[in-house]
């Protein structure tokens, strides 16, 4: 499965960097540096108004049709879907009621420094995290869940 899984998600993405449709908040500036296609939530603090910072609900409804559930259908049925950042998560938890979701602060918003590199060991989530989650998704196996920030600063889960 995994070289099957690995071109089918490949194709989908090759698919989608290419994508010419226009939608509103995605942008297509290559010259400029910026990836062939992406959605960019927040201001970078050089684009001014150019940005989005928030979805735009038409554009989430093209990309999940066309993208997201293909992603899914290659993906096993058990496999979470993990959303990088507010929004994402937001959209995954409408958008997969048969998949549990976890939220996670995007590495780059207000807990990049902070945070985001507290929940990892090199390239995995720490064992308690990993341990805190999997007792919570054994109880509610296609429940939704935002990882944050606890007030002593350590990674925990909450709703």
């Amino acid at each position: 499965m995994g070289q099957q899984l690995r071109e089918a998600i490949l194709e989908i993405g090759g698919q989608m960097v290419v994508c010419a449709k226009d939608c509103e908040g995605i942008v297509c500036e290559q010259r400029e540096g910026i990836l062939p296609r992406c959605l960019i939530l927040e201001d970078d603090g050089k684009s001014g108004d150019k940005f989005s910072h928030s979805l735009f609900p038409h554009t989430v409804r093209r990309c999940v049709a066309n993208y997201l559930h293909r992603e899914l259908e290659a993906c096993p049925p058990t496999w979470m879907a993990i959303g990088v950042g507010r929004e994402a998560f937001a959209a995954l938890s409408l958008v997969c009621p048969n998949r549990f979701v976890m939220g996670v602060p995007h590495c780059t918003g207000q807990y990049a420094n902070r945070f985001f590199d507290e929940l990892f060991d090199g390239e995995q989530l720490l064992p308690r995290i990993m341990q805190e989650f999997q007792e919570l998704r054994d109880v509610e196996p296609t429940g939704a869940l935002w990882l944050t920030a606890n007030g002593s600063d350590e990674p925990s889960f909450g709703a």
